[in-house]
């Protein structure tokens, strides 16, 4: 991104939220700088999370109803937050 990406900025912002208010994974965001001071454009930095990416996954049927199950919760649990932003 570039030097004041807005777009990087409410990235950051709807982490913290999320973060702050629901039960999803999401991980803690260290520091967002817009500047582009200290590297070349803007840079969000963040923890790793645990876990594997599905991506490219080969899922039985038993673990493809836990992973929908588990996302189905999350999906309910942002249907939650209304709001501007929302």
């Amino acid at each position: 991104p570039r030097p004041g990406d807005m777009a990087l900025q409410r990235e950051y912002d709807v982490m913290r939220y999320l973060r702050a208010h629901t039960s999803l994974p999401v991980p803690d965001v260290y520091g967002i700088d817009r500047s582009g001071q200290r590297v070349p454009g803007s840079v969000l930095v963040m923890q790793r999370l645990p876990g594997t990416a599905l991506e490219g996954q080969s899922l039985g049927a038993d673990d493809q109803d836990r992973v929908a199950a588990e996302i189905a919760e999350y999906v309910a649990d942002l249907n939650t937050h209304t709001g501007a932003g929302f």
